[in-house]
């Protein structure tokens, strides 16, 4: 039975998701200047696929505490092997205890998710203070639209006002919007914070 997986451990290369991570980075350096403001001590990168936000933070402050999670098993070799502190999990159920890490980020996962809501959760959950969203797939105005294609691949095209609502149901608060690709009609980053207690 194919998963929402394959496409990435299966048909996926290495060379060829690195090359889509390093073809646009100017909206991961927008990111990397709200770390810098932040100043943050640790880095949890959810979905973290080859680590290349790994590499920005290490070159921004190689003391930054930084650790990768992703389901890809060749990607967390491929990072492991590079020197990044990476493990195999699940976003939607992470091995990691509440409040872990400082800052969360979850970059072009999302969308690919089966479960954004248990998946939102889940990064409140072990953040203690700021989550960072990114999305590539266009907002839409009508439901959150799921489809999963011959490979396996599952793709959400969400209704961004259901979106806010969701993540305000996991416990946080957006603070900060970057609107970089017009395309998408609506945020292409989203920084959420975490609220005091779990309150909403």
């Amino acid at each position: 039975m194919k998963t929402n997986l394959d496409y990435w451990q299966n048909q996926c290369s290495i060379k060829k998701f690195k090359s889509w991570c390093h073809k646009d980075v100017h909206w991961k350096n927008l990111i990397i200047q709200r770390l810098i403001q932040f100043n943050p001590i640790s880095v949890l990168d959810v979905g973290c696929g080859t680590a290349h936000m790994g590499e920005m933070i290490k070159n921004l402050n190689s003391q930054i505490k930084y650790k990768g999670v992703e389901r890809t098993l060749k990607f967390v070799e491929h990072n492991k092997a590079n020197g990044f502190d990476c493990v195999h999990g699940d976003i939607q159920s992470l091995e990691i205890a509440d409040s872990t890490y400082e800052y969360v980020l979850c970059l072009d996962v999302l969308n690919y998710c089966l479960d954004y809501k248990a998946a939102l959760k889940e990064l409140c959950r072990v953040s203690s203070d700021k989550v960072i969203l990114s999305f590539f797939k266009n907002w839409g105005n009508g439901e959150v639209i799921k489809r999963q294609d011959n490979s396996g691949l599952c793709e959400n095209f969400f209704n961004l006002e259901e979106f806010k609502k969701s993540i305000q149901e996991s416990g946080m608060v957006i603070i900060d919007e970057i609107y970089y690709n017009r395309r998408l009609k609506g945020p292409r980053v989203i920084i959420c914070e975490k609220t005091k207690r779990g309150e909403k």
